[in-house]
C-alpha cells in the first residue's frame, strides 16, 4: 500500500505544473474554463477503467483492450494538444493572446 501511495502521489506531479501553465499561458477570464476543462478531460481519463473493464466482461481480451486503448489514448491527448497549440498561435497572431 505504501508503494501505491508513492506511484499516485508521483503520478499525480504534473497537476499544479499544468494549472500553472494554464494560468501563465491564457488570459484570466478564461482560468475558469480552461480548469473545468481539464477536470472534464480526467474525468473521461478514470472512466476507462470502468470501459474496460466492461469489455472485458463481453469476452474482450485484455491484451488486446490495452494494445488498441493506451495507444490511442496517448494519439487523442497528442491531437487535442497539437489543436490546442494551433488555436492559440492564431489567437497570438491575430492580436487576441494575453
Amino acid at each position: 500500500m505504501g508503494w501505491l501511495l508513492v506511484a499516485y502521489l508521483l503520478a499525480e506531479t504534473w497537476f499544479g505544473a499544468t494549472i500553472s501553465f494554464l494560468q501563465g499561458g491564457l488570459p484570466p477570464s478564461v482560468w475558469g474554463t480552461a480548469q473545468g476543462l481539464l477536470n472534464v478531460v480526467q474525468v473521461a481519463g478514470n472512466a476507462s477503467p470502468l470501459l474496460i473493464g466492461a469489455a472485458l466482461q463481453r469476452g474482450a481480451s485484455l491484451r488486446t483492450m490495452l494494445t488498441l486503448c493506451v495507444p490511442a489514448g496517448y494519439l487523442v491527448c497528442a491531437a487535442l494538444f497539437f489543436l490546442a497549440a494551433r488555436a492559440r498561435n492564431a489567437e497570438l497572431a491575430a492580436g487576441k493572446g494575453a
